[in-house]
């Protein structure tokens, strides 16, 4: 009954703060028992005796008394006021800035949503609902809120603290043992609301160390068991088709790398398996009334390939899986790859970003000889582009982004696509080497806004995602 609440602590924080209400339960108990004791023992002492008339004799201005009841609270309430600020500072980190050179560890942001939680690693790593955490090593959580107020609460971990829109709060968040702790949201936003519920994964190091790298790898496997590659293709055609993207790359929905690898599916109404996958595709808002994702009307078979695609997400790397990642969808019959770019796609960089990355934090790699299509939509509230060019241009930061390729650029790259606005073109990746996706739009390479991009002699195309760097 007690294993996910505050009275079986797992961090130094939620130790503090379990000590904090322990205590106050036993100090408002101790008093209730003088006070009920006050009350029996004068009931018995000073009731009226057989025999007696009138009123009992009255006594006035007992100093000693109107002294110890008014020292007493006194007492007590300065007692309480250092022993909870006491607990405050084991628990919290009160409003510091992320930027603060001073701090030392590691940095978190998480964000409330109608209704799940988005969660971004300084690696670059972004997932949802699921929280991992090296067991013993204190993190600085950010919370944050785009909608309405949420409130973030891991009862074993920590305190509550409330996920409020345009406001950065900001609490530690550290497990002293492995295990999972469920957490949830603490304040009612919604139809949703009951099931915003959050898992935190506290492992070894060296197992959060390779969850983090499977993650910074986008290239899929096989698909699970019963399912088929050729249903995993399907899949992810259909992925492209009603625009999926358009949601879940747009942090309008969770982004779905990886999902098969999170315990939980609709911000925890339901665990994750591939049939409950497909019950979820099917009828979304059966599962979580009032969700945001619409009802495609899929049929039996389409949710089964969609499952297979979104299943495959964390397996195995297989060579003969046609699936390169949910950015890159790869033919490996017909040598064709089709990359799915969303300019601004948060606000990493101040949108000038490629599918949430800048500055060489995402890598994509393509076999020399590709046929790559690339769909290109600008999410940002400026004009962009999207152009592959020598990566020499990048370093130069001249202004001049000539295509590598012939035709590897989107229409207009100088004055660039409008917002809102969705290109498509494609060329065929001819010479090996190390190239730039970039927006040859001026001054927004100087801003940030170009990744790398690889043409390999031999293997499996593949998208990468780490720390932004030059």
């Amino acid at each position: 009954m007690l294993s996910n609440s505050v009275f079986n602590p797992m961090s130094p924080q939620a130790q503090a703060i379990s000590n904090l209400t322990i205590f106050l339960m036993l100090l408002g108990l101790l008093i209730s028992v003088g006070i009920v004791g006050v009350m029996i023992y004068a009931l018995i002492r000073f009731r009226a005796r057989p025999g007696q008339e009138g009123e009992p004799p009255q006594t006035f201005g007992i100093t000693r008394l109107e002294i110890a009841w008014t020292a007493t609270p006194f007492v007590l309430v300065t007692l309480l006021f250092f022993v909870t600020v006491s607990a405050m500072q084991h628990s919290s980190p009160g409003q510091i800035s992320l930027n603060d050179g001073a701090r030392t560890e590691p940095r978190i942001t998480i964000i409330g949503h109608q209704w799940w939680w988005e969660i971004r690693y300084p690696s670059g790593v972004v997932t949802a609902n699921v929280l991992h955490l090296p067991v013993g090593q204190r993190w600085v959580a950010a919370i944050k809120s785009v909608d309405v107020i949420h409130s973030f609460w891991e009862p074993q971990l920590g305190p509550k603290i409330q996920a409020v829109p345009g406001q950065t709060n900001y609490i530690w968040l550290e497990a002293d043992r492995p295990g999972v702790y469920h957490g949830s949201c603490g304040e009612f936003c919604g139809a949703g609301h009951a099931w915003m519920l959050v898992d935190v994964v506290a492992e070894p190091m060296a197992k959060f160390k390779a969850w983090e790298q499977q993650q910074m790898t986008s290239s899929l496997g096989s698909p699970p068991a019963g399912f088929t590659a050729s249903e995993a293709t399907q899949g992810a055609a259909l992925f492209g088709q009603y625009s999926c993207g358009s949601c879940h790359f747009t942090n309008i929905g969770p982004l779905l790398t990886h999902v098969s690898s999170r315990s939980i599916l609709a911000g925890g109404a339901i665990s994750n398996t591939p049939a409950h996958m497909e019950q979820w595709l099917l009828n979304p808002d059966a599962i979580k009334p009032g969700v945001h994702m619409p009802n495609f009307q899929l049929s039996e078979l389409q949710a089964r390939d969609l499952t297979a695609y979104l299943e495959s997400a964390s397996a195995p790397q297989s060579a003969s899986h046609s699936v390169a990642s949910h950015w890159l969808v790869w033919n490996a019959k017909s040598q064709t790859a089709t990359l799915t770019l969303v300019a601004g796609y948060n606000s990493a960089l101040s949108g000038f970003n490629f599918d949430g990355y800048g500055k060489g934090g995402m890598v994509i790699s393509v076999p020399v000889g590709a046929h790559v299509t690339v769909v290109f939509t600008n999410k940002a509230s400026l004009p962009h582009s999207a152009v592959f060019t020598a990566y020499r241009n990048v370093q130069a930061a001249s202004g001049g982004f000539a295509p590598a390729f012939q035709g590897a650029a989107s229409p207009n790259p100088v004055s660039g696509t409008t917002p809102g606005q969705k290109q498509q073109f494609t060329f065929v990746a001819t010479k090996a080497g190390k190239y730039a996706l970039v927006c040859a739009v001026p001054g927004h390479v100087q801003a940030g806004m170009w990744d790398v991009f690889m043409v390999t002699k031999s293997g499996a195309p593949s998208v990468k995602v780490g720390k932004a760097s030059m």
